[in-house]
């Protein structure tokens, strides 16, 4: 992984859609359910404000990630600037350069860890009710893996026996722990700063003579590469652009919750009798 694979904007369109796309399938699966016709209007109303929640969590993780791409491109135009004119630059700039970095790149951790709570709360309140509204993620996630469980807690299996019961546990594994074991390092223990470092580059000009450049480059901090190995960084995590590795969490976390909600999609879809993957599906605010 070299460089980001995808826009920024393009996750967050996409997840937006997805998270219409199972609002939507909502409330024909809570006409089957005996309810009163106020409470289904609580509850969509509730789901309603979750959808936009999920969204808005969707797109501050796209934006702090872009925003570490910015904050790269503007240090190296900075230090091309003052090559040459000030031999302190190009460390003050690096040393500041990665600090704001790191900022943005432990918003990019905190919410995309909040991001999967929001969609352990959606799933949850979407199949088992109000009485279910503030389960978070692990609570879901022990839901996934545990029938016995999640039939004690809730009265039914249709998290553990559906597809989103192997996709919650997936994502929990491969991701959402990692993420949390990186976060509890961060708030309880120190935090490893990202690394900086300045290199010349020499190039041959037409006239036979050398022009010098520089590069910067901005490194994340090594126990993030404890938990989580970004592909083509296992063997050298100390080598891992903080900019590579915020849009890996991006991209994992967008993927993963897109995957979630399109299980709960299909379930929802399976219970009020519709396809579960039919050509019905609209994007379009209900």
């Amino acid at each position: 992984m070299d460089e980001p694979q995808r826009g920024f904007n393009d996750y967050s369109d996409e997840f937006r859609d997805q998270a219409i796309l199972t609002y939507n399938a909502f409330a024909p699966a809570v006409l089957t359910r005996v309810r009163p016709e106020a409470m289904r209007r609580s509850e969509n109303a509730r789901l309603m404000l979750l959808r936009e929640s999920l969204i808005y969590r969707s797109d501050a993780i796209a934006w702090h990630t872009s925003l570490i791409s910015r904050l790269q491109r503007g240090a190296s135009a900075q230090m091309e600037s003052m090559f040459g004119r000030d031999p302190n630059a190009p460390g003050d700039i690096a040393r500041i350069s990665a600090r704001e970095q790191q900022f943005a790149f432990d918003d990019v951790i905190f919410n995309a860890i909040s991001l999967f709570d929001y969609v352990g709360n959606t799933v949850a309140f979407s199949l088992y009710g109000e009485p279910h509204q503030k389960a978070k993620w692990t609570r879901v996630e022990h839901y996934a893996r545990d029938p016995i469980f999640e039939k004690k807690a809730t009265g039914g299996t249709r998290i553990s026996e559906s597809g989103l019961g192997s996709t919650i546990h997936r994502n929990h594994v491969t991701l959402y722990a990692r993420l949390m074991e990186y976060r509890s390092e961060l708030l309880h223990y120190h935090t490893a700063p990202a690394g900086g470092e300045v290199s010349t580059q020499l190039q041959r000009n037409d006239s036979g003579s050398f022009d010098a450049s520089t590069k910067l480059g901005i490194t994340a901090p090594e126990p993030f590469s404890k938990w989580c190995v970004v592909p083509g960084y296992k063997d050298r995590p100390n080598k891992l652009p903080i900019e590579l590795a915020g849009a890996w969490v991006c991209e994992q976390t967008q993927n993963g919750a897109i995957a979630i909600l399109k299980e709960l999609e299909r379930e929802l879809r399976r219970e009020a009798g519709r396809d579960p993957d039919g050509t019905d599906r609209l994007v379009q605010m209900l």
